[in-house]
């Protein structure tokens, strides 16, 4: 649909210098949201658990007994490692490395939360602060978070953020919850061991790691003492930085501050570890500081601490002496001598020698994100397979409750100024301070009416061919941008994405107030038909839309009032995963929580009464569907239209 070639669509906004409107507005917000809760009391322990449970959906486990299997052992000095797998979950089994201290327990124990580090609990700190624990006689336990070292696809080290954690959020489910579900089977575990005192367990991780420490000291009272490594900042903070999708908790904001959940802890022990010369803003000493102030009236003095330190986003050995300070202080209450540890680092394990699966055992197969969203598709399509008749105003209700949490915008001011290159630009004003850049041109032919276009990158990469031919033929056009696209690109967003996919940095943000970026895209393709109809109340209107801005097209139509002429480019057929390999083949901006247990993509066409045609249809990895995989899809929509009792036809190239 794109070309490189230049078109003759003029910018509205000239100025290359003026601030970024979407980093502007949305850190504006999370302050208002911060402010709101730093002004108030501390939420209870209760509420913030039940925040935390309702945004993340994560799992308590009423049966405390877990099965595992060692798979091997490896006698160190002063320790043996029992590489394990466990089950979290029914058929969800977790690698995990088991450092065990010799001599007779039981010891406390640590659950010790890897990073975003290659090689999950097998990576280098991940081990030496397992190493340290062991030798200073404290059981720890290390596993893969979800997604990450062995749990990645084919066992192997992937990113288990981005577009694949974020994939989760669409059947329900998110990265952050399933990471705090499998860490409280872990302390599940290990109250189950017989060398473990489950009186004294506690909690460490950096980074990612340390994120997932507080969640679970949070969460879980059985954590008894706690130290966040280089983790520890403010929501408020995580808007429009570097994070990852496993650290954010969708509408987390409307609801609650990191203070919030950290008070939580109290009256157990927390220690936060910072670092001075830590690049990621959103874990600034000044982040930190502004948390522990908060907090600082739910702990007595010896419960709560906190220490810089003059380094870089690490985990150090400075750092380590620290966190095993202050579990001796908190864990081992019999014990009065310090002097006495045990700082010596034995040769690291090489990452094969401590992996699960290695050699010719049969073992349980581990379920990677992948894998997890075709279940929950393949249960979702038996469900409505049973079900006779789908009640479309009830599915269109839940809709949108899921695009539009909050109140949708809607358009306060427009501007008109002089035609330029022969289009009209009209500037719309929304309520919520948005400034979209229309620009149409009229139809030469008035019984063609107009073709509205909608760009996934922006207006001034429209094909100049497309546009030629379209006025050729006698049609109106009309283009605009959506939210964070062309000129409303948000360079601060761009620039902190680097090699992730875009909007990595705009839709986590976004969704910390729970607004996803489809509802916002979809809401403005609504506000801008509405301008036009009020304009041209005669002129009928083709809608022409590609991969993302298809997909918002899709939402749009899916609970519009009147039926359209649709042409959508590049359309994902479904949100489940298939078996590219691309996981990237979308943006980030494509994700909606809840929408594969709604109904997935097949339902959203269904719904709407619009006449679509499609060109190159892909699955969610880019891949080209087949003649015969079409036919099944087809059929499949046809069920659910008879289900609906919906009309519009649905043809592809």
């Amino acid at each position: 649909m794109y070309t490189q070639a230049q078109n003759s669509i003029p910018r509205l906004f000239e100025s290359v210098n003026t601030p970024d409107p979407v980093a502007l507005s949305l850190t504006s917000k999370a302050a208002e949201k911060a402010c709101m809760h730093w002004n108030r009391p501390l939420l209870e322990r209760e509420d913030v658990i039940r925040v935390i449970r309702k945004n993340t959906n994560f799992k308590i486990q009423e049966n405390k007994n877990v099965s595992y299997e060692i798979v091997n052992s490896l006698e160190r000095p002063g320790f043996t490692i029992h590489t394990i797998l466990f089950e979290s979950r029914d058929g969800v089994w977790v690698p995990a490395s088991l450092y065990v201290p010799k001599g007779e327990g039981p010891f406390p124990a640590v659950v010790n939360s890897h990073g975003h580090w290659k090689d999950g609990r097998r990576t280098d700190i991940a081990q030496q602060t397992a190493q340290l624990l062991a030798s200073n006689g404290y059981v720890c336990l290390n596993m893969d978070a979800w997604g990450a070292g062995e749990r990645g696809s084919e066992h192997t080290h992937e990113y288990h953020g981005s577009n694949l954690g974020a994939s989760l959020m669409n059947t329900g489910e998110t990265l952050l919850g399933l990471q705090l579900s499998d860490n409280r089977r872990g302390v599940d575990l290990l109250c189950t061991l017989p060398y473990v005192d489950a009186e004294h367990i506690g909690a460490t991780g950096a980074s990612g790691g340390g994120n997932q420490t507080m969640w679970l000291a949070a969460t879980d009272d059985r954590i008894k003492a706690v130290v966040p490594v280089v983790s520890v900042g403010t929501f408020r903070s995580y808007v429009m930085n570097s994070n990852c999708v496993c650290e954010l908790m969708p509408d987390g904001l409307t609801h609650l501050e990191e203070s919030d959940v950290l008070a939580a802890v109290a009256p157990r022990a927390l220690k936060m570890l910072t670092a001075i010369q830590d690049g990621n803003a959103a874990f600034a000493p000044l982040q930190m500081l502004k948390t522990y102030k908060q907090i600082s009236g739910r702990f007595t003095e010896k419960q709560l601490a906190y220490e810089l330190f003059n380094s870089g986003h690490d985990y150090n050995t400075d750092m380590q002496k620290s966190m095993l300070n202050w579990f001796d202080t908190h864990l081992k209450p019999h014990s009065t001598n310090t002097n006495q540890q045990n700082l010596t680092i034995s040769p690291l394990v090489s990452v094969e020698d401590l992996s699960v699966f290695k050699g010719g055992k049969e073992l349980p197969s581990i379920v990677t994100t992948k894998d997890y969203i075709r279940i929950t598709g393949q249960y979702l399509h038996k469900q409505l397979e049973s079900v006779q008749h789908i009640d479309r105003k009830e599915k269109q209700t839940q809709l949108i409750s899921m695009l539009y949490p909050g109140e949708r915008d809607t358009v306060l001011r427009r501007y008109t100024y002089n035609a330029s290159k022969g289009w009209q630009p009209l500037l719309l004003e929304t309520r919520h301070a948005q400034f979209i850049p229309v620009l149409y041109r009229l139809p030469k032919n008035q019984a063609k009416g107009f073709k509205l276009i909608i760009s996934s990158k922006g207006k001034q990469q429209i094909d100049a061919v497309q546009l030629s031919e379209l006025e050729q033929h006698g049609y109106g056009i009309i283009v605009f941008d959506l939210y964070a696209v062309g000129e409303r690109s948000s360079e601060t967003g761009d620039h902190i994405d680097g090699q992730l996919p875009r909007f990595h940095t705009v839709s986590r943000a976004t969704l910390w107030f729970g607004e996803p970026m489809m509802g916002i895209w979809s809401n403005e393709v609504a506000m801008v038909i509405n301008e036009v109809q009020q304009l041209f109340p005669d002129q009928p209107i083709t809608l022409l839309a590609d991969k993302e801005a298809a997909l918002a097209t899709l939402y749009y139509t899916a609970l519009a009032d009147r039926s359209y002429p649709v042409e959508l480019n590049e359309l994902p057929l479904s949100y489940l995963w298939d078996e590219g390999k691309n996981a990237d083949a979308f943006n980030m901006a494509v994700h909606v929580p809840g929408i594969v247990s709604w109904g997935d993509l097949p339902m959203l066409l269904a719904l709407s009464n619009s006449e679509f045609h499609l060109s190159n249809v892909v699955s969610i990895t880019g891949e080209r569907i087949s003649n015969e995989e079409w036919g099944t899809y087809l059929s499949w929509l046809k069920i659910l239209k008879h289900k609906l009792n919906t009309n519009g036809k649905i043809s592809r190239n």
